[in-house]
């Protein structure tokens, strides 16, 4: 009779484990998930700003508002080199936005 509460007691420790280590896992996973979430909200590139600032005008708009060549504007909205503090004041100028470097 001694025998069946230890089985019991160790059947119950184990579901207890396995739900309990569920619980961990999914607990670890939430919290990974709202730091990642957290990082991609607060970095966006100058590139996806201004894009998003343009709101369906385009690229020659810009470049005659903001006056900035419009190859050289081209090559720094497609990466090839960066936006300079100075064109980024008058893109904010053309575009009434507040973009961030």
């Amino acid at each position: 009779m001694k025998d069946k509460p230890k089985t019991v007691v160790s059947i119950f420790q184990i579901y207890l484990g396995k739900y309990l280590f569920g619980f961990v896992k999914w607990f670890l996973l939430l919290c990974c998930t709202k730091q990642n979430n957290m990082a991609e909200k607060t970095i966006t590139p100058l590139v996806e700003q201004v894009e998003k600032a343009m709101d369906g005008r385009t690229q020659r708009w810009l470049s005659l508002e903001a006056k900035i060549p419009e190859s050289e504007l081209s090559r720094k909205m497609n990466g090839v080199s960066e936006f300079t503090d100075e064109e980024i004041a008058r893109i904010n100028e053309a575009l009434k936005s507040k973009i961030k470097k």
